[in-house]
């Protein structure tokens, strides 16, 4: 009698730890769910606000620059969801960088405004990848490329004589730091550490091949130096 009261009794605590379980999987199956549901209606919302912003102040090259110097919410992630944005970008990056200089260097921009872009594309290149370290969800290359082209904006204040170079350099970094931050929404410190590493590993690399460079430069001007004296 008491070993079937025993077997009774553990069949019942299994069937209450299976219910238990049940319930369990349900409850965590509604949140799951309750998480899917708000993350598609603040997707919806944001989309709705961009759509509004867009409206009220336009899509032209002049309008989406001033609310990138603005830094205005959402404004990095409608330049880098819209493919028609590309030439906008460039067309930006282009006069910025061609104005960095100052007047008297317009000429020497111009002719550097390829190597620019190149290294540019690598520096976004890089942050994209970097990025990967913080989130999960990453946009495409095609989408930083756009918005951080935008971000350099700043740099045309170098046509101001003396404080427009620094001031535009300082604006353009604080610029490509939000977007990076907004882009795969990581929180600010994240996005300052991938730009740092984005930035490091091609200065890093830079500076080696010029070492090279250098040395063997200096040895080729020793060697010549000596052949001389030997003469």
């Amino acid at each position: 009698m008491n070993e079937e009261t025993e077997t009774n009794n553990g069949r019942s605590q299994s069937q209450d730890a299976g219910s238990a379980t049940e319930s369990d999987s349900v409850l965590s199956d509604a949140e799951k769910e309750r998480i899917r549901s708000e993350e598609q209606h603040a997707s919806e919302e944001q989309r709705y606000r961009q759509q509004v912003r867009q409206e009220l102040r336009g899509t032209s090259v002049w309008e989406r620059t001033l609310a990138m110097l603005k830094v205005e919410p959402g404004i990095s992630e409608e330049i880098a969801s819209d493919p028609g944005a590309t030439k906008q970008a460039l067309v930006v990056f282009a006069i910025a960088q061609t104005l960095a200089g100052g007047v008297l260097l317009i000429p020497v921009c111009l002719l550097l405004l390829p190597f620019s872009l190149a290294g540019a594309a690598i520096m976004i290149l890089l942050a994209s990848l970097v990025s990967r370290l913080f989130a999960t969800d990453v946009p495409p290359y095609s989408h930083w490329f756009r918005a951080l082209l935008y971000s350099t904006s700043p740099n045309a204040l170098g046509v101001i004589p003396f404080i427009g170079g620094a001031i535009g350099i300082v604006y353009s970094i604080v610029l490509q730091i939000v977007v990076i931050r907004d882009l795969p929404r990581i929180s600010t410190g994240q996005a300052v550490a991938t730009w740092l590493i984005a930035i490091l590993l091609p200065l890093a690399a830079l500076v080696a091949v010029a070492l090279v460079v250098i040395s063997l430069l200096g040895g080729i001007g020793l060697g010549l130096f000596e052949t001389l004296l030997n003469r």
